[in-house]
């Protein structure tokens, strides 16, 4: 019987154990609005190590992995200990694909090493740009309540900075003061205020004055 209760605590036994390794990590990476997630992203002098975490070996995780193929130097799985033995054909497919096994117990083992996946060079890049500071401690791997940094986290965080230090500023100087994950402005345009009034943009109001919309600070929930 695993020493792990739940897919968290194994994910931080392994973010441990690559911290340890001085590996830069991040947790609950999401590529993009309503794309795929990844447990653990690790990276050391610019290679990218993606790790699935799971509580159990089974072809789901394995298919699960395989999708990261092309967007990391380094694909693994990593799932408790043990006494069972492998089917081979996990074997075969740990071989073929070169995505490697990594064994949690009361440390951090290899079964199979992960092997370079040399068509991955461009998505790695990829990546790595998506990676933000908030992806270290916002949520920890293997969290199963939704909260995660996303692109839209992203860019509530970039209004609420900038409304914070320009009370009163317009949609047009927002726009052109923050990044953001929209399509287009047009779209931004549209959406932020939205959801502003909706909530899920906390800490900013928005005020009509004359047929200008000017955006103030709350005193409250920017966290």
């Amino acid at each position: 019987m695993s020493e792990f209760g739940s897919e968290k605590e194994l994910a931080a036994a392994v973010v441990q154990w690559l911290i340890d390794q001085h590996w830069e990590v991040y947790q609950e990476v999401q590529m993009g609005a309503y794309e795929k997630i990844a447990d653990i992203v690790a990276v050391l002098d610019r290679k990218v190590w993606v790790i699935e975490t799971k509580m159990s070996l089974s072809m789901t995780l394995l298919d699960q992995a395989d999708s990261w193929r092309p967007w990391a130097h380094f694909v693994s799985v990593a799932v408790p200990g043990t006494r069972k033995r492998r089917p081979q054909i996990v074997d075969r497919i740990l071989r073929w694909t070169g995505i490697g096994l990594l064994v949690v117990n009361r440390g951090v083992s290899s079964a199979a090493p992960a092997k370079i996946q040399r068509a991955s060079h461009r998505g790695a890049k990829d990546l790595l740009a998506r990676l933000q500071p908030e992806h270290k401690t916002w949520a920890a791997a293997g969290t199963s309540d939704g909260d995660r940094w996303t692109p839209f986290a992203s860019t509530a965080r970039e209004v609420q900075r900038f409304v914070s230090g320009h009370p009163g500023c317009t949609l047009k100087q927002l726009m052109d003061g923050i990044t953001h994950h929209y399509c287009g402005e047009q779209s931004a345009r549209c959406a932020i205020p939205k959801s502003i009034r909706s909530g899920w943009i906390e800490g900013v109001r928005l005020q009509k004055e004359g047929r200008v919309l000017r955006l103030y600070p709350k005193k409250e929930g920017i966290r």
